[in-house]
């Protein structure tokens, strides 16, 4: 395996921890009997082991490889494995593949009842959309020679926002309405890394000396937020809401670690 691939798979191992993590934590709290709740995640796949009290971490059942993974507001996991996808629950016993006979599944969303994923062929990169049961609902073509990543603007899955390597090697963002396939690119050519940030917003990082943070409104068309950052090399970012937190996912000599990044100064933690 390069270098490039075992890095985005310790990447993508990790994430799988941390939303199993989150994914405990959230049914715990909503049982109100976390001893029992953990349980039903470990009854679910074999391997189980205790990363730390109270919490687990667990291999999927996975053929190929994971290649995106998503926590829905119940905190089901999703798993996209190339020609499938997996669900899987602590309040069911074993896996569902509730979407089967895809080309090639990178990308995955779970939002308002929907499974929306991104179905990468040779010839054709198309956002598909089924309900939970797997039925398809709608499907609509993006013209990218890759899509690095997506995530939803709203907690609906309306409107969709998506980093793309383009034709000309270039990465930028495009929005996509799921209702009517509308499609609107952002004024960003050489995207670095993005990520939401609340309801239609999003935080966008190009490189530069130094790197730059913005937050995008994309619903007023307008940045309101700009700040250079104290380092801008790390593979990924995200936002939680709640918190009103930005992570950042970074590696070192040591191995993978998650920083924060100070939305006033800049400062990578």
């Amino acid at each position: 395996m390069d270098k490039k691939n075992l890095g985005k798979t310790m990447r993508i191992a990790m994430l799988v921890v941390m939303l199993l993590v989150l994914q405990a934590a959230v049914t715990s709290s909503c049982s109100g009997n976390g001893e029992g709740s953990l349980k039903g995640v470990g009854a679910v796949i074999e391997n189980t082991r205790t990363i730390a009290e109270g919490f687990y971490a667990f291999k999927p059942p996975v053929t190929y490889d994971i290649l995106d993974i998503e926590v829905d507001k119940s905190g089901v996991l999703y798993i996209a494995e190339k020609d499938k996808v997996l669900r899987i629950s602590s309040k069911k016993q074993g896996h569902e593949e509730p979407v089967t006979g895809l080309g090639y599944c990178q990308n995955i969303l779970a939002a308002n009842e929907r499974i929306l994923l991104v179905d990468q062929s040779d010839e054709k990169k198309m956002l598909k959309i089924y309900n939970t049961k797997g039925t398809l609902l709608g499907n609509f073509e993006i013209e990218a020679f890759r899509i690095i990543k997506m995530q939803s603007l709203d907690d609906k899955g309306k409107t969709i926002a998506l980093l793309i390597h383009d034709e000309d090697r270039n990465n930028k963002i495009i929005l996509l309405d799921t209702e009517n396939g509308e499609i609107t690119s952002l004024d960003y050519t050489n995207v670095r890394l993005f990520c939401t940030f609340g309801k239609d917003k999003i935080c966008v990082i190009t490189p530069g000396s130094p790197y730059t943070l913005e937050i995008y409104d994309t619903a007023n068309d307008k940045v309101i937020n700009s700040v250079n950052l104290s380092t801008g090399v790390f593979p990924d970012i995200a936002y939680n809401e709640k918190s009103k937190t930005l992570y950042c996912l970074s590696s070192s000599d040591i191995g993978s670690e998650i920083g924060t990044i100070d939305l006033e100064t800049g400062t990578v933690r």
